[in-house]
């Protein structure tokens, strides 16, 4: 810790505060701090990651390029598209961002497959209270 000080003293910042946060987080308003979380952090960016992890994960466990076609057509991609998409090297992370991708895991589809919403869910749980 005392190393952290000097190295923001040498910064040219002037005041250091130790402060243990553990009791602030017991005592404070949990929904009046998440709403001001939620100022400055966006939800749909999560929902956004986890909806492409997904379906980097569909992708990896597709593994061959003959099972990607074919998912790919059963899911509505254009047979052509399908094709190259299937056959591309690129890796499951950046095929999980491709047109064919969200055009065939579609987020209604990952819904359908039994993926929740944070956004949707924190905000049913949010009415709750």
């Amino acid at each position: 810790m005392a190393k952290q000080v000097r190295r923001f003293i040498r910064r040219g910042y002037r005041d250091a505060a130790d402060i243990d946060l553990s009791k602030f987080f017991d005592r404070v308003q949990h929904d009046v701090l998440m709403a001001r979380v939620a100022r400055k952090v966006k939800d749909d960016r999560l929902d956004q990651w986890l909806r492409r992890r997904i379906r980097m994960c569909y992708w990896k466990q597709w593994r061959r390029p003959k099972r990607r076609r074919e998912m790919l057509i059963r899911l509505g991609v254009p047979r052509r598209q399908a094709i190259r998409h299937a056959r591309s090297r690129k890796g499951p992370w950046h095929m999980a961002k491709t047109i064919a991708s969200g055009v065939g895991m579609t987020n209604a589809w990952l819904h359908e497959q039994g993926l929740l919403s944070l956004k949707t869910l924190w905000a049913t749980l949010a009415r709750i209270r």
